[in-house]
């Protein structure tokens, strides 16, 4: 049921009576009480605004002229679960009281009897629809909150479902990057470096003047497709984290992305303790520092920045630091895709990592990746401190 349907509330009397003296009194009667007053003179008019359901209860006599009594209790029949009826007639009998009362009506009144009688039953009938209402509205309000609680029980399982599935998706999409760049250094790359070698060498060998120009011709173009091939590579992903490891290929882009081409002093810390990483991890890792160090010299404007590298309960910790101009974390989070920590959030989240960030307007910013050790690593590690010890 729609709540709005059961807030329009009812109040009006509805008077069926034939009798145009006795409905003018009856009328009279009730509005003095205060009740607004529906008055009619033909059974098909009544139940036309029954119909129309602005009507809280009604006054009935049966003997109308357009309908019998058995038809007109037919009628009522289909209203007085939800409006009271009260049968006021001047032809009382054990019958038809019997009769009315067993098709719902809510009581039965002679018209001979105290107005009184009448106005109580009316009062009653009135406290009857307010109960009824209340209870209506309850059901209704409990349906609803039920419907809500349901429909953001879907809406949180439907982002977690997104959320598993996005993160699934960047790590995914990190592991293709890897792929791509191995596939281009390993194959094209090198077929191309071959193809310029021979070219070279057929060039220092040639003696037609023609075949040693064409041969450079040839070289040049491919020294470009070399060069545009390792930055491409490079923008998949950096080669020196596969053959130095996070820490060094970290220290180097440090210092060469950041101190050597924007001129900004960096500072570079590793607690040098064991920290073995999965290639996801480790690829992720790094490309949260670079995009945080990209940030960091387009919009922090920042003279000082810092990374450091520890390892602590079975993680390692990231920490970029600088003494920028800071920004506000909920306005970051709420539009990380600007910022580009979105995926990286994601990626670490998926792989049982996580982000923290730290910042204040004019403050500096202190941003935290944290990202799991690898199982087996981390045991060797402890063997290898214990045999230390010992």
């Amino acid at each position: 049921m729609e709540i709005t349907n059961v807030r329009q509330t009812q109040t009006n009397v509805l008077i069926l009576e034939d009798d145009e003296s006795q409905l003018k009194t009856l009328t009279a009667i009730l509005e003095e009480e205060g009740f607004p007053v529906l008055a009619c003179n033909r059974a098909t008019e009544a139940i036309d605004a029954l119909a129309q359901g602005n009507v809280a209860t009604a006054v009935v006599d049966l003997c109308v002229p357009d309908l019998s009594t058995r038809g007109l209790l037919e009628a009522l029949t289909q209203w007085s679960d939800r409006i009271p009826v009260i049968v006021h007639t001047a032809f009382a009998s054990y019958e038809s009281a019997r009769d009315a009362l067993n098709r719902g009506a809510f009581a039965y009144v002679e018209k001979a009897g105290n107005p009184e009688e009448l106005i109580r039953h009316v009062h009653r009938a009135f406290q009857s629809r307010l109960r009824h209402y209340a209870e209506e509205l309850e059901r209704a309000v409990d349906t609803r909150t039920r419907e809500l609680r349901n429909a953001n029980a879907a809406l949180r399982r439907s982002e977690e479902r997104y959320k598993a599935l996005a993160s699934e998706l960047t790590v995914a999409e990190e592991r293709l990057r890897r792929d791509v760049a191995t596939e281009i250094h390993d194959e094209i790359s090198q077929i191309l470096a071959m193809v310029k070698a021979h070219c070279q060498a057929l060039r220092e060998t040639a003696s037609d003047e023609s075949l040693q120009g064409a041969l450079t011709s040839i070289v040049g173009p491919l020294d470009g497709a070399l060069g545009a091939l390792r930055a491409l590579t490079t923008r998949l992903t950096y080669p020196a984290l596969d053959i130095l490891g996070l820490s060094k290929a970290v220290e180097t882009w440090l210092h060469d992305e950041v101190k050597v081409r924007h001129g900004i002093e960096t500072i570079f810390e590793d607690d040098m303790e064991d920290k073995p990483l999965s290639d996801d991890v480790r690829a992720v890792l790094f490309r949260g520092v670079r995009e945080l160090l990209t940030n960091t010299v387009k919009h922090a404007h920042a003279t000082r920045v810092a990374v450091s590298m520890t390892r602590a309960q079975g993680r390692i910790a990231v920490v970029v630091e600088d003494n920028g101009i800071g920004f506000d974390p909920e306005e970051v989070m709420a539009n990380s895709r600007r910022f580009g920590i979105l995926s990286v959030r994601q990626s670490l989240e998926q792989l049982g990592g996580s982000i923290l960030i730290e910042s204040h307007r004019q403050a500096g910013a202190r941003i935290t990746l944290l990202g799991p050790l690898k199982a087996e690593g981390c045991l060797k590690g402890r063997l290898h401190e214990d045999l230390d010890r010992g």
